[in-house]
């Protein structure tokens, strides 16, 4: 028995090593996880960094599209999506497709022209880029923040044209006879 005991206190010491390390390695894996995730975390500071023109209807075009319920449903989507949450552009794209085709059918007739459609279009496309990306695991932050800010340069050109629609249906030119 006390030829045992070396070789019992060795192996129990090795033991007592190996589960030391082990913690100290899940303990490293779950702070390197942490920080990857705070990094990845997207604030209202972040988006309040992004730079572009913004722009916002005229008292006229809100008048004009205070029917459009699903272009006011954008714009407070929009103003949600600025106070960092994705949450619209990370539910189920069935919902995502079904807003937007319910925003394309239901544009008012005098601002169904072609300038409006189009940035409707691209709106489209860049949301459905948003939804795409913010469901990988492997994208930066900064990847995202580019598409956020690809979002909000197609919501704020929207607006833009419709406000120019609005204004050039108002104006009065007369014409010389």
């Amino acid at each position: 028995m006390k030829c045992n005991l070396p070789i019992i206190i060795v192996i129990f010491s090795y033991l007592f090593n190996i589960s030391c390390n082990s913690a100290t390695s899940i303990e490293n894996k779950s702070k390197n996880q942490a920080s990857k995730s705070s990094e990845m975390n997207i604030s209202v500071q972040d988006i309040a960094k992004i730079q572009y023109t913004e722009y916002v209807l005229s008292d006229l075009a809100n008048t004009k599209t205070q029917d459009w319920n699903k272009f006011q449903e954008l714009s407070t989507q929009i103003n949600v999506l600025k106070t960092s949450d994705l949450s619209f552009f990370q539910d189920d794209k069935t919902t995502l497709e079904t807003f937007i085709n319910d925003l394309k059918n239901d544009i008012p007739v005098d601002l169904k022209v072609p300038s409006i459609l189009v940035r409707l279009n691209v709106f489209e496309t860049t949301a459905y880029k948003l939804e795409g990306i913010s469901k990988l695991g492997n994208i930066n932050k900064a990847t995202t923040l580019l598409y956020i800010k690809d979002i909000l340069v197609a919501y704020t050109n929207l607006v833009f044209q419709i406000n120019k629609k609005i204004e050039k249906d108002n104006q009065s030119i007369d014409k010389p006879y």
